[in-house]
């Protein structure tokens, strides 16, 4: 393993999702369903964003890769929509929802990034790394403690189990080539991008729990 990657590793398991205690509860089954839904809600607009993220490293880097990434995101902002009415969200109420200004503040943070392939490819890499394994966790905690097992609610996480494993891919060949700075300024990239994301999960907290528990 090389050190560029080695650096990269332990940014994603010092910022790990799975660490947050939103997802913490989420996975002990101690969230209350008014915090999983404002969840639905205020996490939609990351997942609507990513597609625009992609779209942008693909303006800068034309291939058929990230054009295939690109696609698959834009797919799954219908499967979130679905996961949101499996848990009592309309699409209307989804769409008009209006996401802390925190929120926003991460996402545009995530967005800026990715004008710059070299920034984007590191920080998509960042968000989705674990994807998989968070979304093993998300399926397992729905469906063992809130009684979610509809195919139709699920398949956003199902999906990820998987497709985010291909994405990876182009990410890491991307980088692959990367010389000394560019490495130094993926890392830098990849850390705001896993600081941004856990800022979403701050603000579900601030909205919905109490903060003594988050």
């Amino acid at each position: 393993m090389s050190t560029f990657q080695h650096e990269l590793n332990k940014k994603l398991e010092h910022y790990s999702l799975l660490k947050h205690p939103f997802y913490q509860q989420w996975s002990a089954g101690t969230l209350s369903k008014d915090a999983l839904v404002g969840y639905v809600k205020e996490y939609f607009h990351l997942v609507k964003a990513v597609p625009v993220m992609v779209e942008k490293i693909y303006n800068s880097c034309p291939t058929l890769e990230v054009k295939m990434n690109w696609e698959e995101e834009k797919n799954h902002v219908a499967l979130w929509e679905n996961f949101a009415e499996g848990m009592g969200v309309s699409k209307k109420e989804l769409h008009e929802y209006a996401p802390s200004d925190n929120t926003i503040d991460a996402v545009n943070r995530l967005v800026n990034l990715m004008t710059d392939p070299i920034e984007g490819s590191a920080a998509m890499y960042a968000y989705e790394a674990d994807i998989p394994t968070i979304s093993n966790s998300k399926i397992d905690g729905l469906k063992k403690f809130y009684g979610v097992n509809d195919l139709a609610t699920l398949e956003y996480f199902t999906e990820h189990q998987t497709a985010d494993i291909e994405h990876v891919k182009v990410w890491q060949a991307m980088m692959a080539n990367f010389n000394a700075k560019q490495e130094a300024t993926a890392l830098n990239s990849a850390e705001i991008s896993l600081k941004a994301q856990n800022a979403v999960l701050d603000s579900v907290c601030e909205r919905y729990m109490e903060m003594a528990s988050c």
